[in-house]
């Protein structure tokens, strides 16, 4: 009787902790209507597409120039530039201990300095005409998504489906 019960205990545990694990690692969703970028003329937007001479780190989410972008986790927020030849192409990295979420294509507010502490759901900015900028009309417009754990980068589609 008294293995039974602990049997059933350490599955308990088992299951909790897992459920735990899963609860704790699902992300905001930066946008309302979100929706991962399939294939267009101009390439595709799920982790690790082909890019040529790279794979792709994140995952591209469809938006509309001038859309509201949220903060997917509370952290410390730090400004960015995708490409330094670029600097009107702009984003964000958030920092919560050991998770890192990047967004790039990303207008920034002028109240959001490097060190701010946002909260998860917070307004950060607004989505940039990403396909304006590469002159593309085939583009879809999105932003584009990164997840960093303990400095490796991760598929973020399990943490924001």
């Amino acid at each position: 009787m008294n293995r039974i019960l602990i049997i059933i205990i350490i599955i308990l545990i088992v299951i909790f902790i897992l459920t735990s694990f899963t609860r704790m690692n699902k992300l905001k969703k930066p946008v309302d209507n979100f929706e991962i970028r399939g294939c267009d003329k101009s390439g595709c937007g799920h982790y690790l597409a082909d890019r040529g001479h790279r794979k792709h780190l994140g995952i591209d989410v469809i938006t509309t120039k001038g859309q509201i972008i949220k903060s997917p986790i509370t952290g410390v927020l730090r400004r960015l530039y995708p490409y330094t030849t670029a600097p009107n192409i702009t984003g964000y990295a958030i920092k919560k201990g050991k998770l890192e979420v990047k967004i790039f294509y990303v207008n920034w507010l002028n109240s959001l300095e490097n060190g701010t502490l946002v909260k998860e759901g917070e307004t950060i900015g607004t989505a940039q005409d990403i396909a304006g900028f590469y002159k593309d009309s085939n583009m879809t417009n999105h932003i584009h998504v990164e997840v960093w754990e303990n400095g490796k980068n991760m598929d973020p589609t399990p943490y924001f489906l």
